[in-house]
């Protein structure tokens, strides 16, 4: 990141945990933004361990940047006026604009059904559209960063005021796009999509894959012919398709090689589930408790019906 950039962000951070770290200060805050009708009453903590909270914190301090001004009116706080700032705000929208975009990417490789071809995917789009913003910035262009448009608008700012920063922001950009080369390289993008695109498409192969045999690629062939396979290719989910009795009971061998391609993204996303749920579980305080039960219950994808639960139970007594 541009170090101007990075300063920017340092002071956001310094500005939030000056509120925030301060109890007396939060509650005047809160009372304040309800006093000016604030859509907000808070900010957010900024955390390196909350893979989320760098893009959120800076769009809620970026919505709440009136409310925070008057705050510190009279204040002796060395960043006070930072908030009155364009350049400052500027590089602030765009750094919430670009810090959101990013989450969302993340968020949608995250689920118990996605596998990797989703999250292979998506990678592939976000760096194609990496370079179209360092292209539009490079014109003046801000059409793709909404908050950033968004402040411009509301103080009737011409972009050409801005010039010194679109070299910054394009210098970023180009950042992001080679550090997402240097742990997704184009090239093993294109030998993962040859390697596995007869699990993700099988239905449009027409040449031999590579990773299968003779033998396989024969059962292959007859798979691809059946028209009630491709009918429920088209209905179910890829895992749900490669998982049913259907293929896994007839084509056994095109079934296990295909799950061992699917499988190790969704095996890692529940893992770090099951984590997750293990340590907000036993704390502690809770110590020796056994958490198998537990574990179950909190992993399960079915929702216990707690009113046949109930009626199941029979009552010993009428005081209970």
């Amino acid at each position: 990141m541009p170090i101007p950039l990075k300063n920017v962000l340092d002071e956001a951070v310094k500005i939030i945990n000056f509120v925030k770290s301060r109890p007396l200060s939060t509650r005047l805050f809160t009372i304040l933004c309800e006093d000016m009708g604030s859509m907000h009453k808070s900010l957010l903590y900024h955390t390196e361990v909350r893979w989320l909270s760098r893009g959120k914190t800076l769009v809620r301090l970026l919505e709440l940047r009136n409310e925070l001004y008057v705050f510190f009116t009279d204040h002796p706080f060395n960043l006070q006026l930072r908030l009155n700032d364009k350049i400052w705000l500027f590089r602030l929208s765009y750094l919430a604009d670009i810090f959101t975009k990013l989450n969302e990417v993340n968020l949608s490789i995250q689920g118990k059904m996605i596998t990797v071809f989703t999250a292979n995917d998506k990678i592939r789009a976000l760096k194609k559209k990496i370079k179209f913003w360092a292209v539009c910035f490079s014109q003046h262009k801000i059409d793709s960063f909404p908050l950033l448009k968004e402040y411009l608008e509301s103080i009737d700012g011409n972009i050409e005021d801005f010039d010194e920063i679109y070299g910054e922001i394009e210098q970023h950009l180009n950042e992001i796009l080679s550090s997402l080369e240097k742990y997704f390289p184009e090239s093993k993008d294109i030998e993962f999509i040859q390697r596995y695109n007869w699990v993700k498409n099988p239905f449009l192969i027409n040449d031999k894959p590579e990773d299968l045999s003779i033998t396989e690629y024969e059962e292959f062939i007859e798979m691809t012919t059946d028209s009630s396979l491709k009918t429920l290719f088209d209905k179910i989910s890829l895992t749900d398709f490669w998982c049913s009795s259907s293929i896994t009971n007839e084509y056994q061998s095109l079934a296990k090689k295909a799950i061992l391609a699917l499988l190790p993204f969704a095996t890692t996303y529940l893992c770090e589930t099951g984590f997750s749920s293990y340590a907000s579980m036993k704390t502690k305080y809770r110590n020796k408790l056994d958490a198998e039960a537990d574990m179950r219950i909190q992993l399960s994808p079915i929702k216990p019906n707690i009113k046949i639960l109930v009626n199941k139970k029979s009552q010993h007594h009428g005081s209970h």
